[in-house]
């Protein structure tokens, strides 16, 4: 999507940014003869015809895999979430591929709480609120 237009979507009140990193689900169940598919020692899935490794994209082709998308931290800016996922590439890999910044729009509790706490500009910040919001929210830390 042009940057444009994800800034105007993102001209929204107290947007929050979250960065999240692809997931896959392996359905180990089908992983049989039938579909000439193996795991090796390593964990990496391998074709028993061709012996070559089998990608991500490629086990959700054949439908050995689905993916799905998990927050890992939540930012003020895209620009400082999409600063930290490229600094960490070699934990987050591909942007887009692996990892993308997703806008919210942040309501109600939530809300309140972090801009009770934006002069710290610090999302890790610990409070015995947030940490309530988060048990009540069942937020991992």
């Amino acid at each position: 999507m042009h940057r444009s237009v994800m800034a105007f979507k993102e001209c929204t009140r107290d947007p929050i940014f979250l960065l999240q990193t692809r997931k896959l689900i392996y359905h180990t169940d089908k992983m049989d003869d039938e579909l000439n598919c193996d795991v090796d020692d390593d964990y990496r899935y391998t074709d028993k015809e061709t012996g070559k490794a089998v990608d991500d994209d490629e086990m959700i082709e054949r439908e050995l895999a689905a993916s799905y998308w998990e927050t890992e931290s939540v930012w003020y800016s895209r620009e400082e979430a999409e600063a930290y996922g490229r600094r960490r590439h070699y934990h987050y890999g591909k942007e887009d591929r692996d990892w993308k910044v997703y806008c919210v729009c942040c309501e109600g509790e939530l809300q309140t709480i972090l801009n009770k706490h934006s002069d710290s500009r610090d999302m890790s910040v610990s409070s015995p609120e947030i940490d309530r919001w988060k048990e009540r929210n069942n937020v991992r830390a």
